[in-house]
């Protein structure tokens, strides 16, 4: 699900904008709403804000009414940065491009930073081959941050979201390429824009992996 991370020294709070098809009906926003807070509560994450735009649609928004409800989070805090997706969405998703430039927009307004996830090329390069996907990494000499992190968590929280922890193979993939490390790397410094806006542009090909199945 995109999402964008605000961090607040070592919090972290969590706005999700993305329901699914069935956003308009009352019982899965609720159990959407309910997922996200057990997955939210298992890694820490101390408040999440569940928006109802459909699924694969986010991109139909405009960045500004985006970055209205980054803004309404993050505006409200003294905030540290905006974690986000990385430039190219890691998959090319719409969903996952707009997600960060919505966040993008609103570190512009605020000045603040914004750290983006990433993966080593290394990595993608074996999903896209392993699954015919369209995954987007980077370079190593590209990435500036690498942290080592426990995954008995992160395997906590993905079985509180059947989507994410049944029958998902690329997933799993991933985890076992990646080890321990995650990769960041800075989009921007106190609002100043490190990434050319060439690096920005990349085409979604659909290639029937759910974007869930990150």
């Amino acid at each position: 699900t995109p999402s964008y991370g605000v961090v607040l020294g070592d919090d972290v709070l969590d706005l999700l904008p993305i329901l699914g098809a069935q956003a308009a009906d009352l019982k899965a926003l609720i159990a959407n709403d309910l997922v996200g807070a057990a997955a939210a509560a298992v890694l820490g994450i101390r408040s999440t804000r569940l928006l109802s735009y459909p699924d694969g649609h986010l991109s139909e928004a405009s960045i500004e009414e985006l970055s209205a409800n980054v803004e309404d989070l993050a505006g409200a805090r003294s905030i540290d940065c905006l974690l986000v997706f990385d430039e190219g969405g890691i998959t090319g998703h719409p969903d996952h491009q707009a997600a960060t430039a919505a966040a993008r927009a609103t570190a512009a307004r605020l000045d603040l930073p914004v750290l983006a996830w990433t993966l080593p090329s290394t990595v993608t390069e074996a999903l896209n081959l392993d699954f015919t996907a369209g995954f987007i990494g980077r370079d190593a000499s590209e990435i500036d941050l690498t942290v080592h992190v426990d995954r008995r968590l992160q395997h906590e929280a993905i079985r509180c979201h059947t989507s994410q922890s049944s029958d998902n193979p690329v997933l799993r993939r991933r985890l076992a390429l990646q080890g321990s490390g995650e990769s960041l790397i800075w989009l921007s410094a106190l609002g100043e824009r490190l990434i050319p806006p060439s690096h920005t542009a990349s085409t979604y090909t659909p290639t029937g992996i759910p974007h869930s199945q990150l």
